[in-house]
């Protein structure tokens, strides 16, 4: 069951989103109060956890077509364990939260509350789920940066994180629309098709690219952030945004999606030099 409740908190998102908060929590104070910012990546880590878990509850039926693989369709653990994992995560994470501040706890309440409505019923309506998931996860940075005491330097990262996610969840959605078309969830390509969503691809990359220029040329980010993201992100984006027109198949899509997924890894990276 173990196995089951770790692959069920997807470990690499999880990561992802501990390494934001220590990333922006060193960008806005690099000597701040680390046990606490410890403390607060690891209350987002649980919340993190809890939102994939529970995004998996709801999408089990979805899962049986694409993606078979994952636990709760292959019979790894049972739908109402999975729900009380869930459930537990998100206290977890609050209580941590809490711990921290009452400010950080009642943010760590709110991105949970938004993260259970997502998946029991904004994830139906298409792109606005979207749009609130790459949201939160462009939070991660403010709420990291708030922590250390210096939002400020949160706001860029911010930017660059809802892009760079909304784009990956348009992905995701093109990936998933033979099980989506089976639960009658609307999302963007289904609604506008393939071809749109690819354009609002290019169109959520090229606004990326743009935004991660500017601290650069403002003389904010320095050199060594740059030469990252131009030889680190600008190629995987141009590569993804058009390398799906000609094949879009859902496995060629899942092999797009973890590259971008990688490629987050490579922005912070950037960042931590910036």
């Amino acid at each position: 069951m173990f196995k089951a409740v770790f692959k069920l908190a997807r470990p690499l998102n999880v990561l992802i989103t501990i390494l934001s908060v220590w990333i922006a929590a060193y960008l806005a104070n690099p000597s701040s109060g680390w046990f606490w910012v410890g403390l607060a990546s690891l209350a987002a880590a649980f919340i993190a956890a809890g939102a994939n878990t529970i995004n998996d509850y709801y999408d089990v039926e979805a899962d049986r077509i694409n993606k078979p693989q994952r636990p709760l369709p292959a019979g790894e653990i049972s739908a109402s364990r999975a729900f009380g994992t869930a459930w537990i995560e998100f206290i977890v994470g609050i209580l941590l939260g809490f711990l921290v501040s009452v400010e950080i706890g009642l943010i760590t309440l709110v991105i949970a509350a938004l993260l259970f409505w997502y998946s029991y019923s904004l994830k139906k309506t298409g792109l606005s789920g979207n749009m609130l998931v790459s949201f939160i996860c462009g939070f991660t940075f403010i709420y990291g940066a708030l922590v250390a005491g210096n939002i400020r330097e949160g706001y860029f990262p911010a930017i660059f994180a809802v892009l760079f996610h909304l784009g990956r969840e348009i992905l995701k959605a093109m990936q998933d629309i033979p099980g989506d078309v089976s639960r009658g969830i609307r999302t963007f390509p289904l609604k506008w098709g393939r071809g749109s969503a690819l354009r609002l691809l290019r169109g959520l990359f090229s606004l990326l690219a743009v935004f991660t220029f500017i601290p650069f040329a403002i003389h904010w980010y320095s050199l060594n952030y740059f030469l990252i993201v131009l030889m680190g992100i600008y190629p995987v984006l141009l590569i993804t945004a058009f390398n799906l027109k000609k094949d879009d198949s859902p496995r060629r899509i899942g092999f797009f999606s973890n590259l971008i997924k990688a490629d987050m890894v490579i922005g912070l990276i950037a960042l931590y030099f910036k």
